[in-house]
């Protein structure tokens, strides 16, 4: 038995478009949560401001740095594993449809050789 071909199917798994497609929708989906929480407004400690007026705590430090890597993840990360996604599909699918276009020619050789 190979050892390395139980990895490769699941980097497979792992990589399939159906996989990318999937985080691509669940950062989106957190950066929705985050977006519907009002966690924005928390992103005012970068300028040096608090949200509520008071002294800044641990959690509104918490809450920003959340917020800003779903924020981030939803800018770049999601376009580039769309694109992924749609890129290993077409590719898939091409090689499918060349893969048959090319058993038909053998059989066709095939026949016309038995002729």
């Amino acid at each position: 038995m190979n050892p390395i071909q139980p990895r490769a199917h699941w980097l497979d798994r792992m990589f399939s478009p159906h996989m990318l497609l999937r985080r691509a929708v669940m950062l989106s989906l957190v950066f929705l949560l985050c977006e519907v929480a009002g966690l924005r407004v928390y992103t005012c400690i970068l300028c040096g401001t608090s949200p509520d007026g008071q002294p800044v705590g641990v959690l509104a430090v918490f809450l920003t740095g959340f917020y800003l890597f779903f924020y981030f993840a939803f800018i770049c990360a999601v376009p580039v594993l769309l694109l992924a996604s749609l890129i290993l599909l077409t590719t898939k699918r091409l090689s499918k449809i060349s893969k048959t276009s090319t058993e038909t020619d053998h059989e066709k050789q095939d026949i016309n050789s038995v002729r």
